[in-house]
């Protein structure tokens, strides 16, 4: 719902900046119909591209955890992908920086709202960062997976910053250092070392 791509549903009925997205949702002015129609497109897209639905659910910005666009995304995956898992930013230490705060804040009722749908989700998040040019990945990375508990989603943004991601995204440079170090073997040490192990998906809650 934000960002530079073109919605799935056609010409945008919204602001794709997530200021004016989120100041519309937390103000009840958002376009609700458009907005259910935009994330029912999207959930079609993925069909059409994959042959089968999500296996995750979340929203680019974390616009999904928003009033208004929080009950429609709810909805959606229950509908479309049940068996899919929700991804929430509550966390279970005290948050370390103020955009942790205001995701953890933003997530409060996520769960209750996924689990009276039947949906699963993480039981902790981490990974956060300002994205500022001077940020030490691996010192991010590493404090994360130190604060976070077991079966906690430790938010990345890996990529090529290619021309085609500099058209629509403003996070580029980031996004190749993120890579350069998960693919590196200093990663795969601190994770030995650490006694970690990744999973393709969180360890979920039952249902229900």
């Amino acid at each position: 719902l934000t960002g530079a791509l073109p919605p799935a549903s056609g010409p945008a009925r919204w602001s794709t900046s997530l200021g004016s997205l989120a100041r519309d949702a937390v103000s009840g002015q958002a376009n609700q119909s458009a907005i259910e129609t935009e994330i029912v497109a999207q959930f079609d897209r993925f069909v059409v591209a994959f042959g089968r639905p999500p296996d995750h659910v979340d929203g680019h910005q974390h616009v999904h955890l928003l009033p208004g666009i929080r009950k429609s995304v709810l909805n959606a995956t229950a509908r479309f992908a049940p068996r899919a898992w929700v991804r929430t930013c509550a966390v279970s230490a005290l948050p370390f920086s103020v955009k942790a705060a205001l995701l953890a804040i933003s997530s409060l009722g996520m769960r209750g709202a996924m689990e009276s749908r039947g949906l699963r989700g993480n039981t902790d998040f981490g990974g956060t960062r300002s994205f500022a040019a001077n940020e030490d990945v691996a010192s991010l990375f590493a404090s994360a997976f130190r604060r976070a508990a077991d079966s906690a989603v430790i938010m990345c943004h890996p990529g090529h910053a290619d021309a085609d991601l500099h058209a629509v995204d403003p996070v580029t440079t980031a996004r190749e250092a993120e890579l350069a170090y998960l693919e590196s073997s200093a990663f795969g040490t601190f994770l030995e070392a650490n006694g970690i192990a990744l999973t393709p998906t969180p360890l979920l809650e039952s249902k229900g």
